[in-house]
């Protein structure tokens, strides 16, 4: 059984009550109820959204910096938050800030983490704000093995396959004394003395 009510046709069958508009773009469906007119009203006020494509057409700057298929996924998540307030008695949103709200969430989800914070508990090692800053020194140090391959597990002098410590044992050794130094790189500590 269909109706048109308001420009939109609401279809019966199944189970279900399906609702479009006259281009024959799916609304809405819901369980059928009797007397249940299918939300109409919400339909009418969901059929002003603009389309998925209608949107990524007006969205090229932001496809260009986020690509395509994230700029989808973005329009798709405003749309789908818009339908919700409809659905829950909330007015259509301006169609002018629609874009302005697409590309803040596609901000929000390419905003890299973790975030620069100020740390003003006075705390100064604090284990949720990444402990402590390095220094310039270490810093350059880490950028130095980290822009290619190191000997990280591996003696060279030997040859052959080392282990980790063995980059820190003579410092330690020289700070500790004669006891066996040991140093920590994952949650179950790697201890060795040679």
């Amino acid at each position: 059984m269909a109706a048109i009510e308001s420009g939109i046709l609401c279809a019966a069958g199944g189970g279900h009550r399906r609702c479009f508009d006259l281009a024959g773009n799916l609304l809405g469906h819901s369980r059928a109820r009797r007397n249940d007119r299918c939300g109409v009203k919400c339909l009418e006020r969901s059929a002003h959204l603009p389309s998925v494509d209608k949107l990524l057409a007006q969205a090229s700057s932001l496809i260009e910096l986020h690509g395509r298929s994230l700029t989808t996924d973005a329009i798709r998540s405003v749309l789908d938050e818009d339908r919700s307030s409809i659905r829950a008695g909330g007015a259509p949103p301006d169609p002018s800030e629609l874009l302005p709200r697409i590309s803040d969430r596609l901000q929000e989800w390419t905003q890299s983490r973790p975030r620069s914070v100020i740390n003003a508990t006075g705390v100064i090692i604090h284990t949720n704000l990444g402990r402590a800053p390095l220094s310039q020194a270490a810093i350059a140090a880490m950028t130095a093995a980290a822009s290619g391959y190191s000997d990280l597990e591996y003696d060279l002098e030997r040859g052959e396959r080392g282990h980790r410590m063995a980059a820190v044992e003579d410092s330690l050794k020289r700070v500790t004394g004669p006891r066996p130094p040991s140093s920590s790189t994952t949650t179950r500590a790697r201890r060795r003395w040679r």
